[in-house]
């Protein structure tokens, strides 16, 4: 208001020129009054008074000099007169001013006002302070500034203007109202205040429609008081405060907050204090300002500040993200830098980000991140440099807990706010426990991953595409699903992954692992040197390849594996295929396996190509061990085939097993066989066999083993032509229903035998119920019933029953010169089993059926002469059974057997019948009773059988 009390005195000078002149002559004063404006620089060609009396004047249209600094539509003053020389200004009053000012180096340009300046303001046109003022009340209507400076042209606007002034520098401002208008932004002002003669000052503002932008900020709306009190003179010591409501803030990241801001003064220190929030998006942010005043040249200042989001879906950063987070920032400036608006000027900052309860649909669980950072702004551009100890990034996913700590640092362009690019270092990421689809993995896991090429790649601010290594730092996982447990060797694991992100669509991935081993105790199956490679091209395309190696797969049932597998998915299918490879045997699987991705249902299929076993070393046994304690070797071609398939639920149907075996000869080991069978060798010419297994209990499937061009050798015996079908309801151990018949072509042994047959039920694997085992030999028929193998051992008694054997054909058998017989034996050999192998008869007893013929010329003896010369002949009692024996007629015939089948035999041969040729046909009842190893001898096939050593007659 210095101009306007410069105004106030020249009217006081002005008015004791009225005074003198006004009574008489007016349009002489008019002049004086005009002259007197123009030396203090006022006038103008439209000035006029429109009234001049002692106790008013009143001017209009007042302007400066040539720079046209000042403009003043109306000028009134009310004069009193304390004295008859000198009156006094009661009060002034002033409308339509405009003011045209600069600021140039930092001093006022008052242009053409300077001479009025130059006056001052009291009465007597000193600076004496301690005078009655010059005027004691002003009033302006209306006032337009207009401020030209460095920083732009500033307009401030005044209306209803009251100031009363006092003795003393006494001020007391009662009202004033000032728009202001800033190239930075604009305000309304209510002012009020006084200043105290000792130069202390009280000033009350309120701030109305407060807008503005300073750099990325802009202010919609600030309303609010400040208070400001103490000694110009002494600014260190003036002190002040008070709050500013604002709303329609707008920051950078597209947020507009409102709230409170806190002014304070005091102490040579200056402070801010924001509230603000951004509803919509649910922010809060918290900041703090403290300046100080002590070097007005260069004001250091610190700024902290706190960012609060209760929900981070709102900000829209990533699609589907939630949870809470905050940034805490800290920054150690200079006022003028600050305040200039000029990011490239604003000091490093420190921030802490803390973020909790994250979700988002690419991470399964809840996450949670904290870390510390330096941010510094160049040219649009924050470089934001984590510490040292990185971001700590934690998860509650998938049912357990997953860490991990990653370094680096990224720069971000500020508005419009993108990402330019991230350098990232290696970090480590641990897990403690997974749960995925009722499988549960616990660790812990901890792998290190180290970033390729910066790890992240961004193009026009949005994520193109991220690459790591990645090597495994611990031991082992356990994975657990139901009943079943493996057990993942992660030490040696390590690989890659590299993710890239199209336009549009889904990420491309590119996972690869390699040296995993796996062990299952439950199945006892160990895998070693397993890589993994799943690859998705990504954009439209949502299909998956999978590549499988494995370099050895081991279980106790089989030599160990090589495995090699590929595999795809789509959302409409999904099928893996590859082979094992056994190791030694060259034993080949391919293996497929399908899944209809629209209905979950599948199918799954495993063939072996046709293996020559007698070309694997150990043969059956180099395949697997386990055959080791049934078969001792085994040879042939063989192949097996496999398939089962799941519905829409998951429920897995029987697996289907067919399988062959083609020219084998089998040994079987000799703990499965019974005493009296060591030794036993068979083979096959076709062995197919088909099976249903239940998935989760196969050896409780069933099965069907047919046997075609089978044989059998046990010593020096032989079956040849066996077949038959063997149905199981039970694998392991083996059961089948009764009913069970197999059949033998042919016997070569001591006696012949065909057409052989045998009936049974499989009761487990050397367990066997035979109900009827029979062949046709001697012309007749042998069989035994009811006979119950137990693990292997026989009964202790077995009953052979023989049925219309032929005599002539037990003769033949024999292959005794001389010998021949006709006529039927029948009858049953009760047989033993002892325990030491022994085959004991007991009451064996063989009859013939009907009259029959029995001869024995040996070609050395003369054949029976006349009677008469029998009776010279007479050579004693075995001659003359030899005689009867030559021709011997019987009508009757039984054998009794009993003794050790391997070593003593004792058969009796009693014969009821005559010789025509001796005694006139008399009568004969011969017994012959035979003892010795007619088990060897027959064996032997009597060769050089000596029917006098063995034939003792009475």
């Amino acid at each position: 208001m210095v101009w306007v009390s410069a105004a106030a005195g020249g009217v006081l000078l002005l008015a004791a020129i009225i005074a003198a002149v006004a009574v008489n002559r007016a349009p002489i004063a008019e002049n004086l009054v005009k002259e007197k404006l123009a030396e203090l620089g006022l006038g103008g060609s439209d000035l006029s008074i429109t009234q001049l009396t002692p106790w008013r004047v009143e001017v209009r249209n007042l302007t400066t000099g040539p720079k046209g600094t000042a403009r003043i539509d109306r000028l009134a003053a009310d004069l009193s007169w304390p004295t008859w020389t000198r009156p006094a200004v009661s009060g002034l009053s002033l409308d339509g001013v405009q003011l045209n000012l600069a600021i140039t180096d930092g001093a006022l340009d008052a242009g053409d006002l300077a001479p009025l300046l130059a006056m001052g303001g009291s009465a007597t046109g000193t600076d004496d302070q301690s005078a009655a003022p010059a005027i004691p009340e002003i009033m302006v209507g209306d006032a337009f500034v207009e401020i030209v400076h460095p920083g732009g042209p500033t307009v401030v606007s005044l209306t209803g203007v009251e100031v009363a002034l006092g003795a003393g520098g006494a001020v007391d401002l009662r009202h004033g109202e000032a728009d202001i208008v800033h190239p930075l932004g604009q305000a309304t002002v209510l002012v009020s205040g006084v200043r105290r003669p000792d130069g202390e000052i009280t000033l009350n503002l309120t701030l109305d429609g407060g807008q503005g932008r300073v750099g990325p900020v802009e202010l919609a709306d600030a309303e609010g008081t400040l208070r400001l009190s103490g000694d110009p003179a002494r600014p260190l010591a003036m002190a002040g405060g008070g709050e500013i409501a604002v709303s329609g803030m707008a920051l950078p990241g597209g947020l507009l907050a409102g709230g409170t801001v806190a002014l304070r003064l005091g102490g040579g220190t200056a402070g801010l204090t924001a509230a603000l929030a951004d509803d919509a998006l649910a922010l809060r942010l918290n900041g703090r300002l403290d300046a100080d005043l002590h070097d007005l040249a260069a004001v250091p200042v610190d700024v902290s500040a706190e960012v609060s989001a209760e929900n981070l879906s709102r900000l829209n950063l990533v699609p589907g993200l939630a949870g809470q987070g905050m940034i805490a920032v800290k920054a150690p400036g200079m006022a003028a830098d600050l305040a200039s608006g000029d990011l490239n000027r604003l000091p490093p900052v420190t921030a802490e980000v803390d973020v909790s309860n994250l979700a988002m649909p690419q991470a399964p669980g809840t996450w949670a991140a904290k870390g510390r950072a330096q941010i510094t702004l160049a040219d649009g551009i924050a470089t934001v440099a984590l510490a040292e100890e990185g971001l700590s990034i934690s998860g509650a996913a998938l049912g357990g807990a997953i860490t991990a700590t990653v370094p680096g640092r990224a720069r971000l362009q500020v508005d419009p706010f993108l990402v330019s690019d991230v350098e990232l270092a290696s970090s480590r990421v641990s897990v403690d426990r997974l749960d995925v689809e009722g499988a549960s993995v616990t660790g812990p896991l901890a792998v290190d991953v180290k970033p390729r090429d910066g790890g992240l790649t961004f193009e026009a601010g949005a994520l193109k595409s991220a690459a790591f290594d990645l090597k495994a730092a611990s031991p082992s996982l356990r994975i657990k699903a139901g009943r079943h447990a493996l057990v993942a060797r992660t030490a040696r694991v390590k690989g890659s992954a590299r993710v890239s992100l199209p336009p549009e669509g889904l990420p491309g991935i590119r996972l690869a692992l390699s040296g995993l081993g796996l062990h299952a105790p439950d199945a006892d199956v160990e895998a070693e040197g397993l890589s993994f490679t799943a690859s998705r091209r990504g954009g439209p395309d949502e299909s998956w390849n999978v590549d499988i190696e494995g370099k050895r797969l081991r279980h106790v049932a089989a030599a160990p594996f090589t495995l090699s597998a590929k595999g795809h998915w789509n959302p409409r299918k999904a099928n893996l295929e590859g082979s094992l490879r056994q190791e030694g045997s060259n034993l080949v699987a391919g293996f497929s396996v399908n899944r209809d991705g629209r209905t979950g249902a599948g199918r799954a299929r495993m063939d072996t190509v046709p293996l020559d076993l007698g070309g694997v070393p150990g043969g059956l046994n180099g395949i697997t061990p386990l055959a080791a304690p049934f078969i001792r070797s085994l040879t042939g071609t063989v192949q097996v085939s496999a398939s089962t398939e799941w519905d829409k639920v998951g429920k897995v149907a029987p697996v289907a097993v067919t399988a062959s075996l083609r020219g084998a000869g089998i040994t079987p080991a000799a703990s499965v066989l019974p005493p009296s069978f060591k030794g036993a060798v068979a083979g096959v010419g076709a062995l197919p066999v088909e099976a249903s297994l239940p998935a989760d209990d196969p050896v409780a499937g069933r099965g069907i083993v047919t046997i075609g061009g089978g044989n059998l050798r046990l010593g020096a015996a032989q079956a040849t032509g066996v077949e038959g079908k063997l149905d199981l309801d039970r694998i392991w151990p083996p059961h089948s229903p009764p009913g069970q018949e197999f059949r033998i072509g042919h016997i070569a042994a001591a006696l012949p035998a065909k057409d052989g047959r045998m009936r049974f039920q499989l009761q487990g694997a050397a367990s066997a119920a035979i109900e009827r085992i029979e062949v046709t030999t001697i012309g007749g028929r042998i069989w035994a019933e009811d006979i119950a193998v137990s693990d292997g051992a026989l009964p202790e008694k077995v009953v052979l029953h023989a049925d219309n054997l032929g005599l002539g054909d037990l003769a033949s058998q024999f292959n005794v010169m001389g010998l021949s017989a006709d006529g039927r034996l029948s009858g049953r050999v009760p047989v033993t089993f002892a325990a030491d192998g022994a085959v004991l008869i007991q009451g064996g007893e063989l009859a013939a059926q009907e009259k029959g013929n029995l001869s024995f010329r040996p070609p050395t003896r003369a054949p029976v002469q006349d009677e008469a010369a029998q009776a010279e002949k007479q050579g004693g009692r075995m001659d003359l059974v030899l005689d009867v024996l030559e021709d011997l007629r019987f009508d009757g015939l039984t054998v009794s057997l009993d003794g050790n089948a391997r070593k003593d035999i004792r058969a009796r041969l009693r014969i009821q019948g005559r010789n025509p040729k001796i005694q006139d046909g008399r009568p004969v009842d011969l017994t012959v009773d035979l003892s010795g190893n007619i088990g060897e001898a027959i064996q032997a096939e009597f060769e050089n059988f000596d029917i006098q050593g063995l034939t003792r007659a009475r």
